[in-house]
């Protein structure tokens, strides 16, 4: 196969990947979880126990999820049961630690999210961008190391073969996890991710088949079904396990 065929090969299987995942943004935009405030409290511990106050009235959280290194709770609004306004503040209690802060920018809008590290004591909104770039990058890395392990093991060793293996993976395994970095509450991102999952294995099955010629077909096929299989089950556990 000539450069000139491959970059074509490749750009066909971008312009496909992309158009595949707007389609998808804008179906999974209607159906996405709802209001809430979300509250990742870093070091946490089986002690610690958080509260919103608004007024008089003070509510725990309706959901908690518990990952390496921090847990989150989550506020969901009830228009008839309980709201919040710009007077909400977080109660933070763990061991001789009780903390209160008041939660700026709070609205009835999806995802407010507020970051408190307890070593520190420190509140920030949104989570840190370090944070997301640090664990996005664990999570790409982990899943291009399981399908190039495949690859390997299926007896791909030319050059250009590992090329358009690398280039298709980084395009795809980055934008599904930037896609779901942040923070993700409950099954609402493991329905997204296997959703991409999907979408992804029919994007690299066309470009693998396409562009990859050291092998038959057949073989290449079965090669990135077996990856992305192992990617979507691995993949699933650390996005449920691990800070998104």
């Amino acid at each position: 196969m000539g450069r000139q065929q491959l970059k074509k090969m490749m750009l066909i299987g971008m312009i496909f990947t992309s158009v595949m995942f707007v389609k998808h943004s804008i179906t999974f935009a209607n159906s996405s979880e709802p209001p809430a405030i979300i509250i990742i409290i870093e070091n946490a511990t089986d002690e610690t126990q958080v509260s919103l106050i608004n007024g008089n009235e003070e509510v725990e959280a309706q959901s908690t999820i518990e990952k390496v290194f921090e847990k989150q709770y989550a506020f969901y609004y009830q228009k008839d049961v309980w709201t919040w306004g710009p007077n909400t503040r977080l109660k933070v209690e763990s061991g001789e630690q009780n903390l209160i802060y008041h939660l700026p920018s709070v609205t009835d809008l999806y995802r407010n999210i507020y970051t408190v590290d307890l070593s520190s004591g420190v509140l920030i909104e949104g989570v840190s961008t370090w944070r997301q770039i640090l664990w996005t990058l664990r999570r790409v890395t982990s899943t291009i190391a399981i399908e190039g392990l495949v690859f390997l093991a299926f007896g791909y060793r030319r050059k250009r073969t590992l090329f358009v293996f690398l280039v298709m993976n980084l395009i795809t395994q980055g934008y599904l996890n930037i896609t779901l970095s942040g923070v993700n509450m409950g099954y609402y991102v493991l329905i997204a991710f296997t959703v991409l999952e999907l979408l992804i294995l029919v994007t690299e099955l066309i470009i693998g088949v396409m562009a990859i010629r050291e092998h038959t077909k057949w073989r290449t096929a079965l090669c990135i079904f077996l990856g992305n299989a192992l990617s979507l089950f691995v993949g699933g556990a650390m996005l449920m396990m691990l800070p998104a």
